[in-house]
């Protein structure tokens, strides 16, 4: 007897594979489809089993929710993929704060969105023909969390104007994120000294651009500080490279570091006190002022005054302050002179008690016939003079800056300003003449063209 051997199909898919659900009733594995067999003696039918009526209606129903989903997002996906596509730019990125003293720990920088800097200028010094700038700096801090505050950090930095980069920074910064006060002074020989609260006192070590403190090497010998320092300040400008001290156990003194002095309040006096205090070794030095104006006679014109001195660095002294005054005669040498109208008198440009407290050789007007209104010393060496005035007797504004020949008076240029007149700063040097004011730098040639020019506000960043 012949047996044939049917290979049974899903009548949907035409797979092969199947499992058995009893009574000749099959599930096809790749469809799911459910069917069953129908046998007689000649033919063997396959049927589908039909799923109901409201199994394909909700069949139908989530198939076209689904697809009316994806409608939906698929024009959402494309329209965000473009926008940070074309915005990746403009994302903030986090700031490593590895280049600067932060005081702000580590784990609030990975919360940080923007740190901006802002610079101004203070002093600025010359380094083998290199100029630097001396710059009071803020980072301004701005935490994501609206509720945080933000944070400000104070730095004084040295800018290498040739190389155009930050070589050093100093944090004057105290816990509370508030900037610590301080001092900066030029001392003889151009020395830099930095105050810090009237506490801590560094020098400018221009060969590596750091300060650094000098507390071991200025206060340790003496055994007057041994107790401690409780003050310390700048003594007036006019009276040299000076520090006025007070000690823990309530004394005073003037100390002069470069020459290694202390002083009490009488012999301060004597030290500074004309000829006969300099020591042998002083030098005979010339130096430029412009007179002051004066209260007795308003009408004179301002002069450029040329004097010599007697000069010893670091050594207490007395500036000299030329006015035109009325000198009245006092034959007696009375502490108080009553004047009347018929009081004799001299007129003159500085008087004689202060003119050898000063150690005033003799003086004399560099520039006569000349006009200067609101004029100002900006500096001078052997061979020139920087000068600035205005052109009108009643506005300090459009200020000229004018280099004259130290030997003949000649005026070599004269260059308009272009900015505010404010705190100007100036250094002559063997290619250029340096203007600094607080937010700009200018380097002009000995022929008074400007070579070039640095807006500060360049330098701040915000990232």
């Amino acid at each position: 007897m012949t047996v044939n051997i049917l290979t049974i199909k899903c009548p949907q898919c035409s797979s092969i594979k199947h499992s058995s659900l009893g009574n000749d009733k099959y599930k096809c594995e790749s469809c799911g489809a459910i069917y069953f067999i129908d046998k007689n003696e000649q033919h063997i039918y396959i049927h589908q089993q039909n799923q109901s009526q409201e199994t394909l209606e909700v069949n139908k129903i989530t198939n076209f929710k689904i697809l009316g989903l994806l409608g939906c997002l698929i024009p959402l996906v494309l329209v965000l993929y473009f926008y940070l596509t074309e915005n990746s730019n403009d994302i903030d990125p986090v700031i490593e704060s590895d280049s600067y003293q932060s005081t702000i720990s580590s784990s609030e920088i990975n919360k940080i969105k923007k740190e901006e800097w802002t610079h101004k200028n203070i002093k600025m010094f010359v380094d083998n023909e290199t100029p630097f700038l001396i710059m009071e700096s803020k980072l301004h801090v701005e935490d994501p969390d609206l509720f945080a505050q933000s944070k400000d950090q104070f730095f004084i930095k040295i800018f290498d104007f040739n190389a155009k980069q930050f070589v050093s920074e100093f944090n004057v910064t105290d816990d509370n994120n508030k900037k610590i006060s301080y001092e900066i002074k030029t001392w003889d020989q151009d020395e830099i000294l930095l105050l810090i609260n009237n506490q801590k006192l560094y020098q400018l070590n221009k060969k590596n651009k750091t300060f650094q403190d000098v507390e071991q090497r200025f206060f340790t010998n003496h055994t007057e500080f041994s107790q401690g320092l409780a003050k310390i300040e700048f003594v007036r400008p006019q009276w040299g490279s000076g520090l006025y001290v007070y000690t823990n156990k309530g004394k005073h003194f003037y100390y002069y570091p470069m020459i290694d002095k202390l002083y009490d309040e009488d012999a301060f006096y004597n030290a500074r006190d004309g000829f006969k205090s300099l020591p042998a070794n002083a030098s005979t030095r010339i130096s430029y002022q412009f007179d002051l104006e004066s209260y007795d006679y308003p009408d004179e014109n301002h002069q450029l005054i040329k004097y010599e001195y007697k000069y010893l660095p670091g050594f207490p002294r007395e500036e000299p302050m030329f006015r035109w005054r009325k000198i009245y005669d006092n034959p007696s040498n009375q502490a108080v002179v009553v004047i009347y109208e018929n009081t004799p008198f001299k007129k003159l440009l500085i008087h004689p008690t202060k003119k050898n407290d000063s150690r005033i050789i003799k003086y004399a007007d560099f520039t006569p016939d000349r006009l200067y209104f609101f004029p100002k010393l900006l500096t001078f060496n052997d061979d020139a003079v920087l000068i600035a005035f205005t052109t009108s007797p009643v506005k300090t504004e459009n200020y000229i800056v004018q280099l004259l020949n130290a030997k003949n008076t000649d005026i070599i240029f004269s260059y308009n300003f272009p900015f505010e007149f404010k705190q100007l700063n100036a250094e002559i040097t063997k290619d250029h003449i340096l203007l600094m004011t607080e937010d700009h730098f200018i380097g002009l040639n000995h022929e008074g063209k400007q070579d070039f020019l640095l807006d500060i506000q360049s330098l701040n960043s915000r990232e």
